[in-house]
């Protein structure tokens, strides 16, 4: 009898065992999955990001080349338009990681922009020194804390 209970009290010890083991298992496997969907989330926000960055370094790009061409006599002012479509479509992505040097200058050239939006656009060339502030902030921010070069090509030139 005494042979019976041993044996009875190992296989329940060892089912306790097996069955503590199994569920800290089942813990760390949630714990690990969640981490994984975590980092994976956290990387579609900053490719998302990358995206936002690049569209509107090419709007403000875009902008202040016209309010240059506009200025200087090169394009007239019936033919130039400020654009901020990149901008008003992806302001959760672009401000999700922006980091707080580009903040400031990204959103003051675009405070000038939707200001002068529905304005005649010479009265807009007047504050293109934000505009280009803000184009140089965040070519700095994705250079510097994005690794992402976005300078333009040799031989092209902003104005």
């Amino acid at each position: 009898m005494d042979a019976t209970w041993t044996n009875l009290l190992s296989g329940f010890i060892g089912a306790a065992v097996g069955g503590v083991l199994a569920l800290l298992g089942s813990v760390k496997a949630t714990k690990d999955q969640a981490a994984h969907e975590r980092r994976m989330e956290d990387d579609r926000e900053l490719r998302l990001h990358r995206t936002a960055v690049r569209a509107v370094v090419v709007e403000l790009t875009s902008n202040s080349v016209a309010l240059s061409a506009i200025r200087s006599g090169g394009m007239s002012d019936e033919f130039g338009a400020v654009d901020t479509s990149a901008y008003d479509a992806l302001l959760v992505p672009l401000y999700s990681h922006l980091g707080p040097a580009a903040l400031a200058p990204v959103a003051r050239a675009y405070s000038r922009l939707h200001i002068f939006k529905d304005k005649p656009i010479v009265i807009a060339t007047r504050h293109q020194f934000a505009i280009d502030d803000g184009l140089n902030a965040l070519l700095r921010y994705a250079l510097d804390d994005l690794g992402v070069d976005l300078s333009l090509p040799d031989g092209a030139k902003r104005t």
